[in-house]
C-alpha cells in the first residue's frame, strides 16, 4: 500500500508574488546583519523555516514555509554581496513578468514534483555569468522555496550551438 501524499494546490502567480515579497523583505528590507545571518544558514545547504503559509482551499490548514539555497553549480566564490546581486536581478525580473502578465516559464518535474520558474537573475564573476532561479518543492506539511544556481556552462554550449546553426544557415 502506498502512502498518499496530498500536495496543496498553489496558484503560481500568487506564490511568486509572495516569494518575491518574502525574499525582498528578508534580504533587502531587513537589517543587513539579519539578512547576512539568514544567508549563512541557507549557504550551508539546510532548509531554514521562515514562516507559515495558510492554504487557500482550507483557511484553517497551513504548511511550514522553508527557504533553501543550492549553489553547487555556482562558478566562483559565492559571497553575500554576489548572492544579493543575483537575487535582486531575479526578483525584479519576476516582478516584471507578473506585472506585465507574461508567461511565468514554469517547469515541472514529474519525478520529484518540484517546480522551477525560469525567470533568472544573473551575477557575473570573473567573466562567468552565474544564473539564479527560483523553485518550489511541496513536501508533507512543508513548502520549500528553493533558490538554485544553474550550471552556466550548459547555457554557453547552447549559445555556441545556436551561433553555429545561424552561421550554417547564412552559408546556404
Amino acid at each position: 500500500m502506498t502512502e498518499s501524499r496530498e500536495v496543496p494546490t498553489i496558484n503560481m502567480e500568487r506564490f511568486l508574488t509572495l516569494a518575491v515579497q518574502m525574499l525582498d523583505s528578508y534580504f533587502f528590507k531587513e537589517h543587513k546583519e539579519k539578512a547576512r545571518k539568514l544567508f549563512k544558514e541557507i549557504d550551508t545547504g539546510q532548509a531554514v523555516r521562515v514562516g507559515t503559509l495558510n492554504l487557500e482551499q482550507d483557511r484553517k490548514a497551513s504548511v511550514a514555509l522553508k527557504l533553501a539555497l543550492d549553489h553547487s553549480e555556482y562558478r566562483g566564490h559565492l559571497t553575500f554581496h554576489r548572492f544579493r546581486q543575483g537575487l535582486d536581478t531575479m526578483l525584479k525580473n519576476i516582478a516584471g513578468h507578473i506585472r506585465r502578465k507574461q508567461d511565468l516559464n514554469v517547469f515541472n518535474s514529474e519525478e520529484t514534483g518540484e517546480v522551477l520558474f525560469n525567470i533568472p537573475g544573473l551575477v557575473e564573476e570573473h567573466g562567468t555569468v552565474n544564473i539564479l532561479v527560483l523553485g518550489l518543492q511541496a513536501l508533507q506539511g512543508t513548502i520549500v522555496v528553493k533558490l538554485q544556481f544553474l550550471d552556466p556552462a550548459q547555457f554557453q554550449k547552447e549559445a555556441e550551438s545556436d551561433a553555429a546553426a545561424g552561421s550554417d544557415d547564412a552559408g546556404n
